[in-house]
Parts: structure tokens; sequence; C-alpha cells
């Protein structure tokens, strides 16, 4: 809470007390305001509460990434897509290794080169017909090639309508 500066000042008068002896003279009397004393009197309290309990260490969580979330990382990376990786991680601790160091497994091997032949297999098949994309050519007087007869027929039917 902070104090309003036109308020009247509190004058608090404390005595300084060395060990064992109290004498009271002009030179052991310190004058301060409240506001001086309370702040004095915090930074005395935080300086004891430091110096009787031993300070903690912080943990940052930097050793808390494992070596296993590294790697996946790196593979991710590298542009492995996640269900590799998931069955990069069950190899990997079925035989004890590290995540990268499977890649290079035989198991590993034939599981890529199958699913690489299935997604082919699937990007070689043709999609559903969309019908045909040519379009009736109509004929009218100016079209090439009309004979006298076509020609004079088309006329006929025009002007019937």
């Amino acid at each position: 809470m902070e104090e309003n500066e036109n308020a009247p000042v509190d004058v608090v008068e404390q005595e300084e007390i060395t060990s064992g002896e109290v004498t009271e003279s002009e030179d052991d009397v310190i004058t301060l305001t409240k506001a001086e004393f309370k702040s004095l009197d915090r930074k005395a309290r935080a300086y004891d509460a430091n110096k009787t309990k031993p300070q903690e260490k912080i943990n940052n969580n930097v050793n808390a990434i494992s070596e296993e979330d590294i790697e996946i990382k790196i593979l991710k990376s590298q542009g492995v897509d996640s269900e590799l990786i998931d069955t990069m991680k069950a190899l990997a601790k079925v035989r004890g290794k590290s995540v990268l160091d499977i890649q290079n497994d035989p198991i590993l091997v034939a599981m890529k080169e199958a699913r690489e032949k299935e997604v082919n297999a699937q990007k070689a098949r043709l999609p559903a017909s969309k019908g045909s994309s040519t379009v009736k050519q109509v004929r009218s007087l100016s079209t090439p090639g009309l004979t006298d007869a076509e020609r004079k027929e088309l006329w006929r039917s025009q002007t019937k309508n």
C-alpha cells in the first residue's frame, strides 16, 4: 500500500541496541519516517529469512527431455511420418536400441519398402471417371465441310422453328 505524499509523516524512533550493552546517547538514536521504517523492516526480515533457510536449487527442467524425445524430433525434422516413428519406437524397445540406431534395421527397412509399394500402388490407380470432357458440336450453316444438301436441310430446319 502506497502512502500519500501530502499526508502527515509519522516519525518512529528506534534505538540501536548493541549486544550486551544498552546505552542511550544522542548518537544512538535514529529518526526514520514510518515508510522508511517499514521498508528497512521488510529488508531485514528478508535478509534473516534467506540467511536461516538454505536456498533450494531451481530445476529448469533442462534434463527433463529424454534422449528418445530428441531423437524423435530429429526424425520428424528429416521428414519421417508419425506412423513410421511409432513403429520405430516399438521396434527400438524390442531390440533395446535407440530410435536413431534402429533406422537401418532389416525389419524396419522391409516395412518401409512394403509401405512405399503400397503408397505407389494407390497413386498409380486411376481416379473415378468424371464423365466425358468432349462437347458435341452443334451443326450450323457456317460449319465447314457441309454438302449443299446438308446446308439446305439445316436452313429448312432453322426457318421452321
